[in-house]
């Protein structure tokens, strides 16, 4: 799977020099640019981040802004991200140290910054143990309500007229209109869940059994089978293989 990394820098330049250190420490990473953190909280609630580079400044024409910690400390309070490695970008001692202690950060890194430096935090921090992989929370608007939902919780999701039907352990279906189930699955970024036809996505979790020969999918606690579709067969016997 690839990285997804979060650059959060106001210079353009520098935005650009980070970029290019991910991509030579993860040439298959997935970057995502702000010059700013409008709209960073948002999409890191849709995307799955991996790491976040963030620049405490990031609008100098505010004095005092440390808009960049701000924005750490809302991510924060995610669980998701709780632990999520952080490098800050800074040329200021105090607000640092305080990112450093209060934040859990991973690194942060003063400027003017030496690029190697920069590359071995990366490398380092995209070394640590991704704790949230094995259970993301997904979170989905709906009527103006945000829900959260762990993939752990997912017995299955079927798409009905543009709507992703979410079949959940507790006897619960939620319907999130205009979801894919390719954007389902980029978001989750969970090998518990695989696409079984083109309208279906499963938790390899719950399956109690498999029928080839008539391409069935039972699942644990729903009385229907689940139609395996003709393009999908190799997949689910590749998942079958790997156990």
């Amino acid at each position: 799977m690839s990285r997804r990394i979060m650059i959060i820098e106001d210079n353009e330049t520098t935005r650009e020099i980070l970029a290019s250190a991910v991509e030579d420490v993860c040439p298959d990473a997935d970057i995502r640019k702000f010059a700013d953190t409008k709209g960073a909280v948002e999409t890191a609630i849709n995307s799955r981040i991996d790491l976040f580079l963030v620049d405490i400044i990031t609008n100098t024409n505010v004095p005092g802004d440390t808009s960049g910690i701000r924005f750490v400390e809302a991510v924060r309070r995610i669980n998701e991200y709780e632990f999520t490695p952080v490098i800050f970008i800074t040329s200021l001692e105090d607000p640092a140290m305080y990112a450093y202690a209060q934040l859990h950060s991973f690194s942060y890194i003063e400027k003017p910054f030496d690029i190697d430096c920069v590359k071995d935090a990366i490398a380092k921090a995209l070394r640590m143990p991704q704790a949230h992989i094995n259970d993301r929370q997904m979170f989905f608007r709906s009527d103006g309500i945000l829900f959260p939902v762990k993939c752990s919780e997912i017995i299955y999701i079927e798409n009905i007229d543009h709507k992703a039907h979410f079949h959940k352990v507790t006897g619960e279906e939620l319907i999130i209109p205009k979801k894919t189930c390719r954007q389902i699955l980029e978001e989750a970024d969970n090998d518990a869940l695989i696409q079984c036809n083109r309208g279906v996505i499963i938790n390899r979790n719950y399956i109690e059994h498999i029928d080839l020969t008539n391409r069935c999918i039972r699942m644990r606690g729903i009385d229907a089978g689940i139609v395996i579709g003709v393009t999908f067969v190799k997949k689910i016997i590749g998942m079958i293989k790997d156990g």
